[in-house]
């Protein structure tokens, strides 16, 4: 195999397929990237039997082939050739040579078909969406992932598609996060009512994640295969296995008879809590973490802490409908919440302190809102 490549052609083909390489594994195939040869076009795919990704990049292809190349060590290889053309070699043996200029590398590759089965990136349903718009949906809810969670549903992010809006939920059991925003949503069968629902590991969508534009003119494809969602993201292909379970009833764990509400200014408690989180430290000199005191009054919020490294104070002034409460939080719970809001003002909503505090809009926008949910602790 011998392919002439552009330098910024191929870099820009390769970083972003780094994400999806599996680099804790003992199959050496899935920690590479394939390389084939598909007319005067050459295909690239990574795969880690989870995420994937196949792209396409233009290139003059002296002989074809189909190679494994080491994903890590081909992009800091090309990374640092001189600008200009990058030729990559094959030989009967093996032995990849990559060079540009009068700089030469020498890798051992492996054989294609070596490399695992793609799944089929085919399905009859699906829509397209702005870019920007789920790559804001995506962040604002996945600080409430778990992480090897044993249910594997927490280790994910439910979608529920319904016409034109979309649901985003994540629940770690500590902490939920809900966004519903009404999108500008083109379905493929054009015939039927879009309706689809699906859950998507969050290791996926940090990848994904970093593949999407802000740009609110472009689009991405989403199509919902048997086992797999597709995004086509203009000319590449990102693909993950769907978690294969039905997710929680999260409804029921949203509390509807609270009885004290909150309005306060969102960048006040913010800042508050920046400067509890010196204090709280998840962890200080071998003892476990502090709780955030949050004593709520008639027209004020204290917050308060005391650790092993410190003692913390402050207030704001808020808007109070109920009685007065103490209640007391994992100060990073909170500040994850609070740094996925995008309203001026939020309405606390409480019941009594062992019970879950809403933080919602001041304000709700039926074409675009959310719910956070943080779990309290005994103080």
């Amino acid at each position: 195999m011998k392919i002439i490549f552009e330098k910024i052609k191929l870099l820009s083909a390769i970083a972003p397929m780094l994400g999806v390489v599996s680099s804790k594994n003992t199959i050496a195939a899935i920690e590479g990237i394939k390389i084939s040869t598909k007319g005067s076009f050459c295909e690239l795919a990574a795969f880690d039997n989870e995420k994937g990704i196949k792209n396409t990049v233009e290139a003059k292809i002296e002989e074809e082939g189909s190679y494994i190349i080491n994903a890590g060590k081909l992009y800091q290889i090309v990374r640092v050739l001189p600008d200009g053309e990058v030729t990559i070699t094959v030989n009967d043996r093996n032995i990849t040579e990559i060079s540009s200029g009068l700089s030469c590398f020498e890798l051992h590759a492996l054989p294609g078909d070596d490399f695992p089965v793609l799944p089929e990136l085919s399905g009859e349903t699906g829509f397209t969406v702005g870019q920007a718009e789920l790559h804001e949906m995506i962040n604002k809810v996945m600080f409430a992932v778990a992480v090897n969670d044993p249910k594997p549903m927490l280790n994910g992010v439910y979608f529920k598609i319904n016409g034109s809006k979309i649901t985003a939920v994540s629940c770690d059991g500590q902490r939920l996060a809900l966004r519903e925003k009404i999108c500008d949503i083109d379905n493929i069968v054009e015939s039927s009512e879009l309706q689809m629902e699906f859950i998507l590991p969050g290791k996926s969508l940090s990848e994904l994640t970093k593949l999407l534009s802000d740009d609110e003119e472009k689009k991405v494809k989403i199509i919902l295969g048997r086992k797999h969602v597709i995004f086509l993201i203009e000319d590449l292909i990102f693909f993950t296995r769907m978690i294969d379970s039905n997710y929680i009833e999260y409804e029921r764990f949203i509390p509807k008879t609270n009885r004290i509400f909150v309005k306060a200014k969102s960048e006040s408690i913010i800042k508050c809590l920046e400067r509890a989180m010196l204090v709280t430290e998840e962890k200080t000199m071998g003892q476990m973490k502090s709780h955030l005191k949050c004593s709520f009054s008639d027209k004020k919020l204290a917050f308060s802490s005391v650790s092993v490294s410190g003692k913390f104070y402050d207030e704001i002034s808020i808007e109070k409908d109920g009685d007065d409460i103490e209640i007391g939080f994992n100060c990073k719970y909170f500040m994850d919440a609070m740094r996925c809001v995008d309203t001026d003002y939020i309405k606390l909503s409480m019941s009594t302190p062992l019970m879950s505090m809403l933080i919602e809009p001041a304000e709700k926008k039926p074409d675009d809102t959310f719910i956070y949910l943080v779990l309290p602790v005994r103080m």
